[in-house]
């Protein structure tokens, strides 16, 4: 019994242009890369207007967002990247800050 001969492959023509299968990466949101860590406002959507954090990227043009407790997948055209930082200032806690602990006597 002879041995069964591989099935001929498709040769793509030497075109210079990429495989319909392989798509080039989505383009960045507006104002820059995002990558993991980056603070994103949403733009539109039921979370339209809230700043979120970029938690993870998937490679099919959108990432996971925690909104605070809320974690959520958006796509990429719906974030902008916050550049500015906070909108308002931190403030202080307003709480007591604990005293330094007093030495012990030694013995």
């Amino acid at each position: 019994r002879p041995p069964a001969e591989p099935a001929p492959r498709a040769q793509r023509a030497p075109s210079g242009e990429p495989d319909a299968a392989a798509k080039p990466a989505p383009e960045p949101a507006k104002g820059g890369a995002l990558e993991k860590g980056s603070r994103v406002r949403v733009r539109r959507g039921p979370f339209g207007d809230k700043i979120g954090v970029v938690s993870e990227l998937d490679g099919r043009g959108g990432a996971r967002v925690l909104l605070g407790l809320l974690a959520t997948r958006l796509e990429l055209d719906d974030l902008e990247l916050v550049v500015d930082g906070r909108d308002r200032p931190a403030l202080s806690t307003s709480h007591r800050k604990p005293l330094a602990p007093t030495p012990r006597k030694a013995r």
